[in-house]
């Protein structure tokens, strides 16, 4: 059976900010990074990286395998129901 959706790996890193009562600013310095880069990947706009993942992973704890897991997991989503996909 086809699934109908899937969530992109910005909604979970929206989430576990939420969780640790984080803002998107604190995680763009955390991460040495661009609070637009975070903006547009919570915002489903951009995809992750590993390079990105990683440095989440430190700023955070949060496993970069488990969103790296997820990124993938959106990809073939969007590719299998035609689906425009973020860059």
């Amino acid at each position: 059976m086809k699934k109908n959706y899937c969530i992109h790996p910005g909604n979970m890193i929206k989430a576990i900010l939420l969780s640790i009562n984080k803002k998107q600013n604190w995680l763009a310095n955390e991460m040495k990074t661009n609070k637009i880069i975070i903006s547009d990947i919570i915002r489903g706009k951009r995809n992750i990286t590993s390079k990105f993942a990683y440095a989440f992973e430190n700023a955070t704890g949060f496993s970069a395998e488990v969103l790296l897991e997820q990124q993938n997991k959106y990809e073939l989503f969007c590719l299998q129901n035609n689906k425009p996909r973020s860059y």
